[in-house]
């Protein structure tokens, strides 16, 4: 249970990455691929990243296999769920092809 569960809403990852800057927000990114790195038979992992209130410290929570709950996050028109499913279908596709 997170506090998304409870009614809470997801900040905007914009106004984050503002406050942070560049060089923070790369670090945060290097730190979570760092971490996927350790599942790398993986399709998507959500990545709950702690962030220190000076942005130089961090630390990776836990990762979750199906990219955890995003209400409303969509990327290329697809939430977490979808994109799950026609990344497997795709795998299955290729393989078809080649196994």
């Amino acid at each position: 249970m997170t506090n998304l569960h409870m009614g809470n809403r997801r900040g905007e990852l914009s106004a984050v990455v503002g406050r942070m800057g560049p060089e923070a927000w790369q670090a945060a990114r290097r730190a979570c691929e760092r971490a996927a790195a350790v599942f790398p038979r993986s399709l998507l992992l959500g990545i709950d990243l702690l962030v220190t209130p000076d942005y130089r410290g961090l630390a990776v929570l836990e990762a979750n296999a199906f990219g955890g709950l995003l209400p409303g996050v969509l990327s290329e028109g697809q939430d977490t769920y979808e994109a799950e499913v026609r990344a497997v279908l795709r795998g299955h596709r290729a393989c078809e092809e080649t196994c």
